[in-house]
């Protein structure tokens, strides 16, 4: 019998059993299944109790098909009942509509894009659904996408641990077993190796050759600050989380080179039928969580700490961040015009460019000479004094673009009552 404790007490969030009833009740009446017969009231603890694989989606063939591949599992309501399982939590409301987002990008065969506020539960998210999907479709191959390597590995390896060592998979999928040796697909049970998964339920010869017949392990990692993607040809799902951060982002030419790196190597990487996902908080105006709708092969949703996106406004999350947690976190940060708490938060890249600071305010202090430059020349007309005589002011003002706010910054300039000939040679 597999029991797992309701909610999780690690978690931050005020989850309580009345969160857990309500949430059991959607996916019973989404799902069509009886969930509350596996709740267990224990003294004040509340558990999922059932029997191994008492979840299999092999016994939902009942149920009415749905999802990107007509298993009734496949679907936001799978993932929410894997993810209140393996983590011990439901799925909040704005969970919710980023499952139902995913999924419909999904099955549009469209990239989806969940830019989100910090704090809104965006990696323990993604790395459930990596989970999932992997548990749902173990032949086929998927890839995690971070800023650098470093986050890379510890993503994979969390995710690689529900497979492990998470009771809840024993009650999903009891049959499918992390690997312990390399095989043909070229995987083992690591992050440097790539982790691969045997099902069990397959007789050896056939899972030999599934194996054979795919080109990379299960899960790999990829970190788009380090090295190529090193031949992964994932097929089953490419799910990224915060790809944007200061080591690859923070000037114009390394923005410029990670926007490169996911275009031109890991995008061409994933096969057709691949899902793609992108879930993170935004970085700049020309960033991927931008630029990648622009294609139309992505779709983006945006939840910011409040439903209205302002502050103050109403909580998006108040388990996490009621109005008081809101406010604590606007008054702590020291950033000129509160532009951490607005880029982070509220998700409003807008306040980075309207706010005008002075040269002691603006964050980097350090202006490159490789930035864009504008000069700007005007002059305006002197009225003619009493003697019918006068000179116009000439005025020049050189500007520099910050590549990551795009704020324009006067780093130098001119003013003089001088002859057409003195202001050309001052320009």
């Amino acid at each position: 019998m597999i029991r797992v404790l309701l909610p999780n007490i690690e978690t931050e969030a005020r989850i309580t059993k009345d969160h857990i009833y309500k949430e059991v009740d959607r996916l019973s009446l989404a799902l069509g299944l009886n969930l509350d017969v596996f709740l267990k009231l224990e003294g004040d603890n509340l558990y999922f109790q059932a029997a191994e694989g008492t979840l299999s989606p092999n016994n939902w063939i009942n149920l009415l098909r749905r999802g990107t591949e007509g298993l009734p599992a496949d679907s936001p309501e799978g993932l929410g009942l894997f993810f209140l399982t393996a983590t011990g939590m439901p799925f909040a409301a704005h969970h919710i509509d980023w499952a139902n987002f995913i999924w419909e990008c999904w099955e549009d065969n469209v990239g989806a894009i969940v830019e989100a506020a910090r704090g809104l539960g965006k990696t323990i998210f993604m790395r459930a659904a990596q989970a999932y999907l992997i548990g749902l479709y173990p032949p086929k191959s998927s890839i995690i996408v971070r800023s650098a390597d470093g986050p890379a590995r510890q993503s994979a390896e969390r995710v690689a641990g529900i497979i492990s060592d998470n009771e809840a998979w024993k009650l999903w999928f009891p049959k499918i077993l992390p690997k312990s040796f390399p095989g043909q697909s070229g995987g083992a049970w690591s992050a440097n190796a790539g982790y691969s998964v045997v099902d069990m339920a397959v007789p050896a010869d056939e899972w030999a050759t599934i194996e054979t017949g795919r080109t990379s392990p299960t899960l790999t990692k990829y970190g788009l600050g380090g090295k190529g993607i090193l031949g992964s040809r994932p097929n089953l799902a490419m799910l990224a989380d915060d790809i944007h951060d200061k080591e690859n982002s923070n000037t114009l030419s390394l923005l410029e080179d990670t926007i490169e790196r996911f275009q031109s190597h890991l995008e061409p990487a994933c096969t057709p039928e691949c899902r793609k996902n992108i879930i993170g908080t935004p970085w700049g105006l020309q960033d991927l969580l931008q630029i990648l709708p622009r294609t139309g092969q992505w779709r983006k949703l945006k939840v910011a700490i409040t439903k209205e996106g302002t502050y103050p406004g109403t909580p998006t999350w108040p388990e996490m961040f009621d109005e008081e947690g809101i406010t604590r976190r606007y008054a702590v940060d020291t950033s000129p015009g509160k532009i951490e708490f607005k880029r982070n938060y509220l998700l409003d890249l807008e306040a980075e460019i309207a706010l005008q600071l002075t040269y002691e305010q603006f964050p980097h202090r350090k202006i490159e000479s490789h930035w864009f430059r504008r000069i700007g020349v005007d002059f305006a007309e002197l009225e003619e004094n009493a003697s019918g005589r006068g000179r116009s002011f000439f005025c020049a003002v050189v500007t520099a673009q910050d590549p990551i706010s795009l704020s324009w910054i006067v780093e130098d300039g001119y003013i003089g009552q001088v002859l057409q000939e003195q202001a050309e040679s001052a320009l």
